[in-house]
């Protein structure tokens, strides 16, 4: 074999080595272009309107007006790791907001918020409920297997049962996108939860039958 022919077999080697490179890539690629490749937990912010009016000077809402809050915060299942944000009205009618949250042992976090002088003037304090909420990766995801992988890329399987359990597992979404800082913690909700146990506040479980033959 001449060098002529060696050089056309070699050349023709690497024309076929880079046409398989190339399709790995092309694969790759894909993959990663259609969100397949480790899909994370997804955290979204939703948020909860409400609106408690006074009557002409009074710091505190009517029976009724409690009323209308509670079966708002029934609704939507208010609790821990959600953020209560008391926007507009006198700081008086929102710290009496504040404290009947915290007689109530409700575990929200809760800030106030000034507003802007039209919304301190009103007669309104308007309540919005910050949530944030998880949506895990659906597993499993076969969606780029192609067989023997030589790249040593991952899969879009690798590590999606930890993702998804870490989403489930999690107390409060939020820290999934931001962590705890190491400011002094908002006590209020556990301290509150703490003296309802030892007071005997505690909300008992709900009691299941097993099902069996009495």
């Amino acid at each position: 074999m001449n060098k002529t022919n060696r050089g056309i077999l070699v050349l023709a080697s690497l024309l076929l080595l880079g046409a398989c490179d190339l399709r790995l890539n092309e694969h790759v690629m894909k993959a990663r272009e259609n969100n397949d490749l480790r899909q994370a937990n997804r955290v979204d912010l939703v948020q909860f309107h409400h609106q408690i009016n006074f009557d002409g000077g009074r710091n505190k809402p009517t029976a009724a007006e409690y009323d209308r809050f509670n079966a708002f915060a029934h609704s939507i299942n208010l609790g821990y790791a959600d953020e209560l944000v008391l926007r507009g009205g006198a700081p008086s009618r929102q710290n009496a907001l504040a404290a009947y949250f915290e007689h109530h042992n409700i575990l929200a976090a809760v800030k106030l918020d000034p507003g802007s002088k039209a919304e301190m003037a009103s007669n309104t304090v308007q309540v919005v409920v910050n949530r944030h909420i998880v949506t895990p990766p659906a597993c499993p995801n076969w969606s780029n297997f192609d067989g023997n992988e030589n790249r040593n890329t991952p899969g879009s399987n690798y590590g999606c049962a930890v993702d998804a359990s870490l989403g489930y597992m999690v107390a409060n979404p939020r820290d999934l996108i931001q962590g705890q800082t190491m400011d002094p913690a908002y006590s209020n909700p556990m301290v509150r939860t703490l003296r309802a146990y030892e007071a005997g506040m505690a909300i008992p479980p709900k009691s299941q039958s097993t099902g069996g033959s009495k």
